[in-house]
C-alpha cells in the first residue's frame, strides 16, 4: 500500500529531475534541505504557539 506522503515525495523528485534537470545525487540532497526546512519551520510554529518571540535583531519581524 502506498502512503500519500510517499506519492508526494515521489512527485516531487520527478519534478526536481524534470523541471530543474537536476541528476538524483543532486536531488537527494534537495531532498534532504527541504526537509530540514520543514522541521524548522514547525518547530518555530511551535515554538510562536508556546508564546516564544526570537530576539534576533538580524531577523526582521524579531522581538528584538
Amino acid at each position: 500500500m502506498v502512503l500519500p506522503a510517499a506519492v508526494r515525495r515521489v512527485a516531487r523528485v520527478q519534478r526536481l529531475h524534470t523541471d530543474l534537470s537536476l541528476n538524483y545525487t543532486a536531488i537527494g540532497l534537495v531532498m534532504d534541505l527541504l526537509d530540514r526546512v520543514d522541521e524548522l519551520e514547525s518547530a518555530l510554529r511551535r515554538s510562536q504557539a508556546r508564546g516564544y518571540e526570537p530576539a534576533d535583531p538580524e531577523v526582521p519581524g524579531s522581538a528584538a
